[in-house]
C-alpha cells in the first residue's frame, strides 16, 4: 500500500501530511481520551455528593413527619409517613449504588445509620398507629422511649452526613490536584507529539517539492528539444515511478509515432485515393449481390404447393360437375398469375392481402370445414411496400404442421397493424405449437445457409424481408398452449419512404 501512494506525484506531496495529521489525530485523541475518564471520575464523585444531600432532605423530611406523628397522634398526619418513608429507602438505594464504585467508610457508616434509622422510625409510627387504635395509657411510655432511642440514632445519622460530606469534598481535592497534574502533562505529550510530526512533514515536503522541481526540468528540456528538431531529439529519460516517468513514456511514445507519421503521409496520400476507388468498387459490387441475393431467395418459392393444387384439381373434377371446379381452375389461375407476374417485383400489403384470399379459397376447397380462417388486415398498413409471397407461406405452415392435422375445431388468424414507426404481421394458429427446444432450433435456422434445414420454408421469408429491409426485421415465434403464432415486425415502408431508400 505505501509504495502505491509514493507511486504517484499526490501521493508522494500528500505523504508527509498525512503522517502529520494521523500523528496529530493519535495526540488529540489519546488527550481527549484521558481528559475524558478523569472528567467522567470526578463528575462521578461530584454526583455522589448530589445523591448524599438527596438522601439527607429525604432523611429530615421523615424525621420532621416523625416528631409530627408523635406530638400530634393524628391519623391524617400519620398517613403521609409511608410516602416520607418509601422516598428515604430510594434515595438510600441510590446512594449505595453511587458508593459502589469507590469505597468510602464514611459513606458505608452512613448508610448502615440511615437504615437502622429507618427500622427504629417503623417501630415509633408501629406504636403510634397502636395506641391510635387502642387508647392505651400503658403505651404512652414505651413510646416516649421508643421516640428518645429513634432521636438518638437519628443525631448519628447527621453527624454521618457530616463525615461523607468531608471525606468526599477531601477526595475531590485530591483528585482535582491529580486532574490539573495529568492535563499538563497531557498537553505536553501532545506538544512533542505535534512538533515532530510537524517537523518530519516539512522535511519530507522539501524532498518531495525538490524531487518534482527536477521531474518538471527534465520534461521542459525534452519537450524544447523535441519542438526545436522533431526527428533528431532525444527520447526523455526519468526513472521516478510516478506520473512523472509515465508522462515522459508516453511522450516519447508520441514521438516515436509523429516520427512514423511524417514518414508515411506520402504513402498514405496515394492509398487513400486508391482506396476510395476500391470502396466505391465494393459498395456497387455489395449493392448488385445484394439484388442478386433477393431475385435468388424471390425465385426459390417451394414449387410443392403447385404440384398439390393440381392433383386436388384433378380429383375434385372426377367427383364433381363443372362448378366447383371451374371455380377452383379460376382461383388457381389468379393465385399462379399473381406469384409469376411478382416473383421479383416489390408489392403492397393489399396485393399481398387479396392473394392470400384466393389461397384461402383454395385451401378450404381441400380441407373443407375442419378449420377456419380469419384476416383482419388494418387499412392504415395497405400500402406497405413488401416483398411477394411473405403472408402465404406463412400461412400455408400453419396448415401443414398444425390445424391441417386436426379433423375439427381448428382455426388460424392471420393480421397486419401498425404499431408506431413499424408495421406488424401475424399469424397464429391453435394446432401441436412448437416445443421451447424446437422454437431454438427455428432460431438458429434463421441464421444458417443450410438449404436441407427442415425450416427453410420460414427461413427464406426471413432472409426476403432482411434484404428488402436492410437487416431490419424481428421473427419472434410463441407458444400459445395450444397452437403457435408467428410474429414478423418489419419498419413501416410506403411508396414515397421506398423511393427516398432507393
Amino acid at each position: 500500500m505505501k509504495h502505491r501512494i509514493l507511486n504517484t506525484v499526490s501521493g508522494k506531496y500528500a505523504f508527509g501530511y498525512m503522517i502529520f495529521a494521523i500523528a496529530s489525530a493519535a495526540a488529540v485523541i489519546v488527550s481527549f481520551t484521558l481528559l475524558h475518564d478523569v472528567r467522567t471520575t470526578y463528575s462521578s464523585q461530584n454526583e455522589y455528593l448530589f445523591v448524599i444531600n438527596k438522601l439527607e432532605q429525604s432523611v429530615t423530611a421523615l424525621n420532621e413527619n416523625v416528631y409530627t406523628d408523635y406530638v400530634s397522634m393524628s391519623r391524617d398526619q400519620i398517613e403521609q409517613y409511608d410516602a416520607l418513608r418509601n422516598e428515604c429507602e430510594a434515595s438510600l438505594r441510590t446512594a449505595r449504588k453511587a458508593s459502589s464504585d469507590y469505597y468510602l467508610r464514611e459513606a458505608v457508616d452512613l448508610n448502615n445509620t440511615v437504615m437502622t434509622y429507618l427500622e427504629e422510625s417503623d417501630e415509633l409510627i408501629s406504636g403510634i398507629r397502636e395506641y391510635l387504635e387502642t387508647h392505651s395509657v400503658d403505651n404512652l411510655g414505651e413510646l416516649q422511649q421508643q421516640y428518645s432511642e429513634q432521636q438518638r440514632i437519628y443525631s448519628y445519622v447527621v453527624i454521618g452526613f457530616q463525615n461523607a460530606y468531608s471525606a468526599r469534598l477531601s477526595f475531590l481535592n485530591e483528585m482535582q490536584d491529580q486532574i490539573e497534574n495529568s492535563v499538563m502533562r497531557i498537553v505536553f505529550t501532545a506538544g512533542v507529539i505535534l512538533v515532530i510530526a510537524g517537523i518530519s512533514a516539512g522535511s519530507y515536503a522539501i524532498r518531495s517539492m525538490h524531487s518534482m522541481k527536477y521531474s518538471f526540468d527534465v520534461l521542459e528540456d525534452g519537450i524544447e528539444a523535441f519542438r526545436k528538431d522533431v526527428r533528431n531529439a532525444p527520447m526523455i529519460e526519468l526513472y521516478t515511478a510516478d506520473e512523472f516517468e509515465e508522462l515522459a513514456e508516453a511522450f516519447n511514445t508520441s514521438q516515436t509515432v509523429i516520427r512514423n507519421q511524417m514518414d508515411t503521409l506520402a504513402e498514405n496520400a496515394r492509398d487513400k485515393e486508391k482506396l476510395a476507388e476500391m470502396e466505391k468498387e465494393n459498395l456497387r459490387i455489395y449493392g448488385k449481390l445484394q439484388k442478386n441475393n433477393l431475385d435468388f431467395l424471390q425465385a426459390r418459392i417451394n414449387p410443392h404447393f403447385l404440384f398439390n393444387t393440381l392433383n386436388m384439381i384433378t380429383a375434385q373434377a372426377n367427383i364433381e360437375n363443372a362448378e366447383k371446379t371451374a371455380e377452383l381452375l379460376e382461383t388457381t389461375a389468379e393465385f399462379l398469375r399473381y406469384n409469376l407476374d411478382n416473383i421479383s417485383n416489390t408489392v403492397t400489403m393489399q396485393q399481398e392481402f387479396f392473394n392470400l384470399q384466393d389461397y384461402i379459397k383454395i385451401e378450404k376447397t381441400r380441407y373443407g370445414d375442419r378449420f377456419r380462417i380469419e384476416t383482419s388486415i388494418d387499412q392504415d398498413v395497405y400500402e406497405q411496400q413488401m416483398p411477394c409471397m411473405v403472408l402465404q407461406p406463412l400461412v400455408e405452415n400453419s396448415i401443414s404442421h398444425g390445424v391441417g392435422k386436426l379433423i375439427s375445431g381448428g382455426w388460424i388468424v392471420i393480421r397486419a397493424f401498425r404499431e408506431n414507426s413499424r408495421v406488424i404481421m401475424e399469424v397464429s394458429d391453435n394446432g401441436n405449437g412448437m416445443s421451447e427446444e424446437q422454437i431454438r432450433m427455428m432460431y438458429e435456422s434463421l441464421n444458417t445457409s443450410d438449404d436441407y434445414s427442415k425450416h427453410i420454408g420460414i427461413r427464406n421469408i426471413f432472409r426476403r424481408l432482411q434484404l428488402f429491409y436492410n437487416n431490419d426485421v424481428i421473427l419472434t415465434l410463441q407458444n400459445q398452449s395450444p397452437g403457435l403464432c408467428i410474429r414478423i415486425s418489419v419498419p413501416l415502408c410506403m411508396q414515397k419512404e421506398r423511393e427516398n431508400r432507393i
